[in-house]
């Protein structure tokens, strides 16, 4: 996990420690943005690494 979020919707950057490659998960977490290499589903603010590419799915807003 890259860090912590304020009260930030899901996607959205927060300041220079949640920004780049990096979205806010709207839970407070600070995790990797679609696109962006991972290797298990609890790295990527969308919660949905996909295995085929190695990358962070899409976030689907709630």
């Amino acid at each position: 996990m890259a860090g912590t979020c304020s009260n930030v919707p899901l996607g959205a950057e927060d300041g220079m420690d949640c920004s780049d490659r990096n979205v806010c998960d709207g839970e407070g977490a600070c995790k990797l943005a679609e696109g962006q290499r991972c290797t298990t589903h609890e790295q990527c603010a969308s919660g949905n690494c996909i295995d085929i590419v190695g990358a962070c799915g899409e976030i689907h807003e709630p």
